[in-house]
């Protein structure tokens, strides 16, 4: 937290009073207790941006005399959870394309040493898996 403060003067300034600010409500425990507050938001990978709106999240605490996890929460969640639920929706779409769009060469059925291409959906695919078969030795016994 220390190498935070010292890189980043504007969030120092903001978290540590100065000798002629007194603390609210004379509380002498309050900068160490949001030192260590905000220590451990910024541990919390969901909470990794709050540094870069310390600022705003400290006036919602001090104003709403909540937690800084409650105030980035009050300020933040909705735009989080939108781009969280997006990033999860296109990751899902791109595995399931990357999936459907697979061909297998198999060998036909009979003694005939010829090929085909052979599509199998992505259920086809995970059975195959599920039976420790290979997708062509699954395609054979299709």
């Amino acid at each position: 937290m220390q190498e935070l403060l010292n890189n980043t003067p504007e969030i120092a300034e903001e978290v540590m009073p100065t000798e002629a600010e007194p603390t609210e409500n004379n509380n002498t425990q309050a900068v160490p207790n949001l030192i260590t507050e905000f220590t451990e938001l910024v541990k919390n990978p969901y909470y990794t941006d709050s540094v870069d709106h310390i600022n705003e999240i400290i006036e919602y605490a001090q104003e709403h005399a909540v937690s800084l996890k409650t105030a980035y929460n009050s300020l933040f969640a909705e735009s989080k959870y939108e781009t969280l639920r997006q990033q999860a929706e296109q990751d899902t779409l791109t595995k399931l394309w990357s999936k459907q769009s697979r061909k297998i060469e198999a060998l036909d059925g009979g003694s005939s040493l010829t090929k085909k291409s052979v599509n199998l959906s992505a259920d086809q695919l995970e059975t195959a898996e599920a039976c420790n078969m290979t997708p062509e030795e699954y395609a054979k016994w299709m």
